[in-house]
């Protein structure tokens, strides 16, 4: 059984439609209008334990809402979602227990208080066993190299720096599931380099699943490649899809880590499946 299983994931907003102006605001108030936006339309994803998973697609395209609903963080509007045994939305306790989350416009770190001590509360909330909790620590902090600003306040560093942070904070409990939004966001080569180094060991090394969403697919063509065509649906040059697969339907055929993984494209309406990440 895929350790993230969805059928049909779908997710609605209603947005309130007011003309603008003093008059628009008045009618607004005594007769209310609204119109459905659909964010992600009927999405069927299933990623087994073991794989790292990118998520393609243009700003807007519901990347970061889906992302949101596997978390717990929303409720789907339709669908079904189950992720490691858990639907997200209803045991969302249980499941934080199991994930890690960096969202690269969102930190979560608290911004006045030094980095380390935002480790030591996230070591509280997650009831980390004491020697794990060390053994973490050491080894996120070297590898990303966290030292220099380790008793910095959390909004005194750089972009760069506190994506870093970020990503040790969310591993710090030993999550199944990793979930990076749009991690290197704003961020320059050099540092963008170093997250993916640090990403593909973790797949090889810990066997983390990692699900990565991204709008640009330029720095992470490796086999295969992928093509715009003039009318900005991707033309899909490896793999080829099976007798059976459909274009929403995403199953990943290699356990792989970075590079060359399976990638998950949102194109106007529909996933699609490419590879070359």
């Amino acid at each position: 059984m895929p350790l993230i299983e969805a059928r049909g994931l779908t997710k609605k907003f209603r947005q309130a439609v007011k003309e603008p102006g003093l008059v628009g605001s008045l009618s607004h108030f005594f007769s209310r209008q609204y119109r459905d936006k659909m964010a992600v339309d009927h999405i069927d994803l299933a990623v087994e334990a073991g794989e790292s998973v990118a998520y393609l697609g243009p700003n807007g395209a519901g990347k970061s809402t889906t992302i949101k609903m596997l978390t717990g963080i929303l409720v789907p509007t339709s669908g079904s979602l189950v992720v490691d045994g858990l639907v997200p939305s209803e045991k969302r306790q249980q499941n934080a227990r199991k994930i890690g989350v960096v969202f690269g416009q969102r930190t979560q770190l608290w911004w006045d208080i030094p980095v380390i001590e935002s480790f030591n509360l996230a070591r509280d909330m997650y009831e980390i066993p004491p020697q794990r909790y060390k053994q973490n620590l050491a080894q996120f902090t070297e590898i990303l190299g966290l030292a220099d600003f380790m008793n910095v306040p959390a909004g005194k560093i750089s972009l760069g720096q506190r994506m870093r942070a970020d990503l040790c904070m969310a591993l710090l409990h030993d999550p199944k599931l990793l979930y990076l939004d749009e991690p290197t966001i704003g961020l320059d080569i050099a540092v963008k380099d170093s997250i993916r180094k640090f990403i593909h060991g973790l797949v090889e090394e810990r066997g983390t699943t990692v699900m990565l969403t991204t709008h640009d697919p330029r720095p992470r063509r490796h086999r295969g490649h992928l093509q715009e065509d003039r009318d900005h649906r991707q033309r899909q040059d490896h793999p080829r899809r099976r007798p059976g697969e459909t274009q929403g339907h995403i199953r990943s055929r290699s356990s792989h880590p970075f590079p060359a993984r399976p990638t998950a494209r949102i194109d106007g309406r529909h996933l699609r499946r490419s590879a070359g990440l």
